[in-house]
């Protein structure tokens, strides 16, 4: 009886435990409420699919990848959300749509799996999940759709934010003060069509110092596109500090140098010294290229053709003489 005393005992105890739990978990839902976004709170926000993305005779069962921006009307600017949902339904039929898997990529952009139900792909609904509160404060998780607004980058998005950079490898040393060739790719940071975001005809590439508060440059350079959109941007930069650097593409807004989303490029700047001498080392002075002979003089100065004369008189006269002695014999 006391072994079942304890039992009983122990289990009230565990019981009263156990028990004590829900008032603490109870706040939790409120609490939890209290951040779900309500159809207020979002503002006048607007979303915008990135390019089109249905294929009509897509199979049932397969995958299209699509991405979607949520714009702020009153800020201009890309929306930060979370929560979002998006769902594909049916072009036929009254088969369940497709909950796409969610993959935020950069703040304000997600892009969405989304798998083809049963009777193909159809229309795309997007929006977010939050709550929806009665008059009197009394809240319920309710789902906020979002209407789509247009395709492509929303109207006024400025290139900073639609825009990524990436740095090729660089060959060779790099050093302080003396120009070296950079190339770099600038895409869309979205699934838009790169003609529908207004590349640039060029970029800048800029040098930091690796976690620099201040954000001071210590090198730019100027890389201008070389063919038609989509092409590398080449051209070259000088870096003034040595050390190890982060290089990174950059617009040139008002003034201003504004980096890109992308990848910084790591690299280290040599100092600046004496490049060695590719010719052989002299071991002893070379002697001088003997001057060629002038064929209009000789080496004590006289001119040929006065030789020459010189001789005809002499062979002229000594034949002379001859004739005169064998005709006196």
């Amino acid at each position: 009886m006391a072994g079942l005393a304890a039992l009983v005992a122990a289990s009230a105890l565990t019981g009263a435990a156990v028990g004590a739990s829900p008032p603490a978990l109870a706040t939790s839902p409120p609490a939890l409420a209290a951040l779900l976004p309500t159809r207020d709170s979002l503002g006048p926000i607007e979303v915008w699919l990135d390019a089109d993305f249905i294929t009509p005779d897509a199979p049932p069962g397969g995958t299209l990848e699509a991405g979607f921006t949520f714009w702020d009307l009153g800020q201009l600017a890309l929306k930060p959300v979370d929560g979002v949902y998006v769902r594909l339904r049916p072009a036929k039929g009254a088969a369940a749509a497709s909950e796409g898997r969610i993959r935020p990529d950069f703040p304000g952009h997600v892009v969405a799996d989304l798998v083809v139900p049963k009777g193909g792909p159809g229309k795309v609904e997007v929006g977010i999940h939050g709550q929806a509160c009665d008059a009197d404060g009394t809240c319920t998780p309710a789902d906020i759709p979002l209407p789509i607004a247009g395709k492509g980058p929303p109207t006024g998005a400025p290139a900073l934010d639609l825009l990524s950079g990436a740095i090729h490898d660089l060959v060779g040393d790099i050093v302080a003060a003396r120009p070296f060739p950079v190339t770099a790719d600038v895409a869309p940071r979205g699934l838009w069509d790169v003609r529908d975001v207004g590349m640039p005809d060029s970029v800048d590439v800029v040098a930091f110092l690796p976690d620099d508060p201040s954000g001071a440059m210590f090198g730019s350079g100027a890389l201008v596109r070389q063919g038609g959109v989509g092409t590398p941007y080449t051209g070259t930069m000088t870096v003034r500090a040595t050390g190890n650097v982060e290089l990174a593409v950059a617009l040139n807004i008002a003034g201003s140098e504004l980096v890109i989303a992308g990848e910084r490029k790591p690299v280290t700047v040599l100092a600046a010294g004496n490049r060695p001498s590719t010719a052989p080392a002299a071991t002893e002075q070379a002697a001088p290229v003997p001057a060629r002979p002038d064929p209009a003089a000789t080496s004590d100065g006289i001119p040929p053709i006065v030789w020459l004369l010189a001789i005809a008189v002499v062979v002229i006269g000594g034949g002379y003489l001859v004739l005169r002695f064998l005709a006196d014999q």
